[in-house]
């Protein structure tokens, strides 16, 4: 039956042949013509159905960015006006826009004088969410200023910067938020976006998939960037060839990558700790040892000088009895030498500096004739030189910056310049945010990256010592209620953006932190000197002092005024009127009130004395022209005055005397006698409510925080800092944040209040 069938078919056919070889060749032609026609019009036919078919299979949208143009600085930008729909990996489809300015949403309209502008890559865009579902939308609604989203897919922490410039050459946005993505921000940080990927028919390709040139025609443009079909077929094909691994490309990192920088700063922070921990055991080791070897100087310098002792000034027995308390500190009982039923006496501050006059007289005298003299006083003077140094040395602090703080300097120049705050966010990666989140990856064996959070919390540190503000989102994030992450995917999900969002709007409430000083102190500044140090140097030329009952003393630029009680000469305050740049302190005692402040070459400083029937008033007047200030007290004027003892100077005194075990004694032919009671006559420093709460049960450490050694300096809240030459905790301040009482002044780098 078949074959009975297929005769006649064949016989039509062959007539149908014979009958066409007898027509034109023109009509051959146009038949040919129409039948190609009909064969493209149903390839078409069947193309289009095709698109649509794969159109419809992928609602529309594609899984990646397919409107980027080409740009030298930035490697791409987004093409004005585009449009698109995007879903990636079963998430939500969204659709896509671009204004007249290159980034997400609609057009930007003038200027409000009140903007901020976020910048970041595509967390900021808001790759898998709607555009009113970013959390630039979400932080516009929470502050109600205009946002201005510029976020770019791929790119990092260069273009943000670059983004930022370029923003604010047209537009004046006050606050800047710099978003960095831990996926692979501090990986691109020193890569540019022109190393890392190239603009191919619309879509950001990575460098290493480029191709080095394409053959142009029409309708390409819109061919391999908006055909589904076509797009299926690339992709398709581009399955068939070699596979990269799990590490990805060279000019991309992975959360590979970040492990291993977290691992690396973990170790970097254990290693500072370590060494910091090292450095300041050996300094105060270090310390230790010099006032040891220092000890044993002055024991050699006075071994060397008995042999020379004369008769001089009082006899034999006044100078051997000055020359021992040279090397003493108060409360030390030194006894006449060779003389039966000799004298005890027991050291004060003056006999201590009196003693060290002549020591320094005789040893003018006995080196001229003595070598070995000379070499155990230079030897002595290095000695102090390397413990006025360690003194000054301040504790090391186990910091270790961000790997993005010069990109976070750079950023916060350029917005300073241009009168705008910054504010800095620390997006972490799905899974820092909680070690379930590899679930959704089906990895077996995940890393816990939670140890990685050190990276954010280093950000928000770096960023805070610079002056601005800094949040890590990793808390508010883990707080939302169902997925802050797309399915299978490290972008947030529309309640992440809001958490974001709301967090990021509670941190712009917040005052902005201020910068903080510079360690260590300023040219020309020091420490205030240790009690050896004070003790040791001779009285300084003040005139009225000695009527006024007041010793007095003066090293570098600190003076020290101590005016001790005497029968009916009670001191009993003593109030600073004018100069001391807020570095200046009083401390009372039951048998002195005693002044210390810094004195600076053209300025005046001034204080009240007061004692219980009068007052004085001491000046310190320094010229330009003087190398020295003029030091006088006024004439007394009649007033009355009570003694009040705080109690801080109540257990710093009986710190004082646990470990400085100071004592008066009675006088007797000029000298005092072994006849004593304790005292805290050289108590000296700022009894601040920082030191007293940080070293309440150390005595030692407290008293050297209320002197204001580098090595003892307190632990400030907020707000506050390190500052001064007494290192104390003084608020920041600035002309946007002005001081709540003092006036704001320049300290290292910062301001601070005075």
């Amino acid at each position: 039956m078949v074959a009975a069938l297929a005769v006649p078919y064949c016989m039509a056919d062959k007539a149908h042949a014979a009958e066409t070889s007898k027509r034109s060749p023109k009509n051959r032609w146009r038949v040919v013509g129409i039948r190609s026609a009909q064969t493209l019009a149903g390839i078409a036919v069947a193309l289009a159905i095709a698109e649509f078919a794969f159109y419809k299979r992928d609602n529309g949208a594609f899984p990646h960015v397919n409107f980027y143009i080409a740009d030298a600085e930035l490697g791409v930008r987004l093409e004005p006006h585009a449009t698109q729909r995007l879903q990636f990996r079963g998430n939500p489809v969204t659709d896509i826009r671009v204004n007249d300015q290159g980034y997400r949403g609609a057009n930007w309209a003038a200027d409000s004088g009140n903007e901020i502008l976020v910048v970041g890559d595509s967390q900021v865009f808001g790759l898998g969410v709607e555009e009113d579902e970013t959390f630039s939308a979400g932080l516009a609604k929470a502050t109600g200023r205009t946002v201005l989203n510029g976020g770019v897919p791929t790119y990092g922490p260069q273009e943000y910067t670059a983004v930022v410039k370029e923003v604010m050459a047209t537009r004046k946005p006050t606050t800047v938020v710099y978003v960095v993505d831990f996926v692979n921000d501090l990986f691109e940080n020193e890569r540019p976006n022109s190393e890392r990927h190239a603009v191919w028919d619309g879509w950001a390709v990575r460098k290493e998939t480029a191709p080095t040139s394409t053959m142009s025609f029409p309708g390409r443009k819109w061919l391999y960037s908006k055909s589904h079909l076509v797009y299926a077929w690339r992709r398709w094909r581009y399955s068939k060839g070699p596979q990269i691994d799990d590490r990805g490309f060279e000019s991309e990192g992975t959360w590979t990558d970040l492990v291993d920088i977290g691992a690396s700063t973990g170790e970097a922070h254990s290693a500072k700790q370590e060494a910091s921990d090292s450095s300041n055991a050996s300094k105060s080791k270090r310390l230790e040892e010099v006032q040891e070897e220092i000890a044993k100087a002055d024991a050699e310098v006075e071994e060397i000088l008995l042999q020379h002792i004369d008769d001089e000034g009082r006899g034999y027995n006044d100078n051997y009895l000055s020359l021992r308390s040279a090397r003493g500190k108060p409360g030390d009982i030194v006894f006449e030498r060779n003389v039966e039923e000799g004298r005890k006496i027991a050291l004060t501050a003056r006999t201590i500096r009196r003693g060290v006059l002549y020591r320094n007289k005789l040893a003018a005298k006995v080196q001229k004739k003595d070598e070995s003299l000379s070499e155990v006083l230079n030897t002595r003077d290095t000695l102090i030189s390397e413990r006025g140094k360690l003194h000054a040395r301040a504790i090391e602090r186990a910091i270790v910056p961000s790997v993005l703080e010069a990109r976070i300097r750079e950023v916060k120049a350029l917005c300073d310049a241009n009168g705008a705050e910054l504010v800095v966010v620390a997006l972490p990666i799905d899974v820092q945010v909680s070690n379930k989140e590899w679930e959704k990856y089906g990895v077996a064996d995940p890393p816990d990256m939670l140890p990685t959070r050190i990276l954010l919390g280093d950000l928000v540190t770096t960023t805070e010592a610079l002056g601005a503000r800094a949040i890590d989102v990793v808390e508010p994030l883990s707080k939302v209620s169902g997925p802050a992450f797309l399915d299978h995917d490290i972008h947030m999900t529309p309640a992440g953006h809001l958490a974001v969002a709301k967090a990021l709007a509670e941190k712009l409430n917040e005052p902005a932190p201020l910068p903080r000083p510079a360690p260590g102190l300023p040219v020309g500044r020091t420490r205030i000197p240790d009690p050896a140090t004070w003790r040791t140097t001779p009285e300084a030329n003040v005139h009225g002092s000695t009527k006024a009952k007041c010793e007095t003393t003066y090293i570098d630029e600190w003076f020290r005024a101590t005016c001790l009680r005497a029968h009916k000469h009670v001191p009993t305050d003593i109030v600073i009127t004018e100069g001391g740049h807020g570095e200046a302190s009083v401390i009372h005692t039951t048998k002195s009130v005693t002044l210390l402040t810094p004195l600076f070459k053209g300025e005046k400083f001034s204080a009240t004395f007061h004692w219980a029937d009068h007052s004085q008033e001491f000046v310190a007047n320094w010229p330009h022209e003087r190398e020295r200030p003029l030091l006088w007290f006024e004439e007394p004027v009649e007033s009355t005055s009570e003694l009040v003892i705080s109690k801080a100077e109540e257990r710093l005194c009986a710190c004082h005397l646990e470990v400085e075990q100071e004592a008066e004694c009675k006088v007797e032919e000029g000298w005092p006698t072994g006849e004593c009671e304790a005292t805290c006559v050289n108590l000296y420093g700022q009894a601040s409510k920082e030191c007293m709460r940080q070293y309440a049960d150390n005595c030692e450490k407290l008293l050297a925080c209320t002197r204001g050694e580098a090595t003892a300096l307190p632990s400030c809240k907020p707000g506050y800092a390190n500052a001064g030459a007494t290192g104390q905790c003084a608020a920041l301040c600035s002309p946007k944040q002005p001081c709540a009482s003092g006036v704001c002044t320049p300290w290292h780098g910062s301001n601070i209040c005075q």
